[in-house]
């Protein structure tokens, strides 16, 4: 039996009518394995706004200007900052390339925000069927998925409602659960 990770009772549903005039798509990380180059190139002639949060180099600086994007970067932010920017999103583009777990998927679907993340595991399985998923190495898939969820209000919806029921499963009620099933099993096997 795996036992998830447990996400803070902080991240909650935070209804967004509608989309911002210029979206905002929220991208967590600038380490390699985060593939912030790919998301700069596939985001070229959208028109957004891209916060990242992450220290920036100096090669992903110019390679924003390059390509026009509009950007903010943030780092070392707080609990509560981390949250505020979730909330101020319209999207979260999560195409790492690697992780060990994938918890910004669990935390914008709790918050009520559509996910796009990568084909790979472990995100392909914390995602479930809550997120559009495409392969983190083709900026032209990448590209293609934010232009369909920014189009489709109804992809929109089904997305952040499977999300909300996705992130249950990573409450901490949810996940207590599981520990005392562990626990009565391991119990019964040492009275037997």
């Amino acid at each position: 039996m795996v036992i998830n990770n447990c996400i803070s009772e902080d991240y909650k549903y935070y209804p967004k009518d509608k989309l911002a005039a210029k979206p905002v798509i929220l991208q967590i990380g600038t380490k390699a394995n985060k593939n912030l180059g790919r998301v700069i190139n596939s985001l070229k002639d959208i028109e957004c706004k891209l916060l990242i949060i992450g220290k920036l180099s100096d090669s992903q600086i110019a390679l924003l200007k390059s390509k026009e994007i509009d950007y903010e970067s943030f780092h070392n932010l707080s609990k509560e900052e981390m949250l505020k920017k979730y909330i101020q999103s319209d999207i979260l583009l999560f195409a790492s390339t690697y992780e060990g777990f994938g918890m910004p998927t669990i935390e914008a679907n709790a918050v009520g925000r559509p996910v796009i993340t990568s084909n790979l595991e472990p995100m392909k399985s914390v995602a479930a069927e809550s997120a559009l998923l495409v392969n983190p190495f083709s900026e032209e898939e990448i590209k293609e998925a934010v232009v369909k969820l920014l189009n489709d209000e109804q992809l929109r919806s089904a997305l952040i409602e499977k999300g909300l029921v996705n992130a249950k499963k990573y409450r901490a009620e949810y996940i207590a659960k599981q520990y005392m099933e562990v626990y009565d099993k391991i119990l019964k096997k040492k009275i037997k």
